[in-house]
């Protein structure tokens, strides 16, 4: 792709995806409520990314109890943008099995007005996501 750009002598498509990406992760770090959601997400992730007795019960309440199929958690890269938005995007399709097994362990676990908040982060996301792919 690099190449390609280069022989085309178009030399300023990396400086323009990491300009996107620096202001779509600035953007989350400068809104309050955003950048505690975001912590949250990772304090989630990192619990289930540290312990494999963690993710069988998270998978086994998906297929058992949810009749779901078992998904990860998805760990946060902080050097892609998009990433957290995966992040963010598999913890609230996760939802009912995190609550449910939140139940169980201590674990952090959004709140109402969170789960509202990273339901509205993950749509608007998803539109700059995919402006993103476009000009990846």
């Amino acid at each position: 792709m690099i190449k390609a750009m280069n022989m085309a002598n178009f030399t300023d498509a990396n400086c323009t995806i990491h300009q996107l990406q620096l202001c779509v992760r600035s953007t989350m770090e400068i809104e309050e409520f955003l950048s505690s959601v975001i912590t949250k997400c990772k304090k989630i992730a990192t619990h289930f990314n540290h312990s494999l007795i963690a993710q069988n019960e998270l998978k086994q309440i998906q297929t058992e109890r949810l009749n779901q199929s078992g998904l990860s958690i998805i760990q946060e890269c902080s050097t892609r943008w998009n990433a957290t938005y995966y992040m963010m995007k598999r913890i609230l399709t996760l939802k009912d099995s995190l609550v449910l097994y939140s139940g169980a362990h201590d674990i952090p676990i959004l709140n109402a007005d969170e789960w509202l908040d990273l339901k509205k982060v993950c749509c608007n996301t998803k539109a700059v996501r995919r402006n993103y792919k476009g000009v990846k």
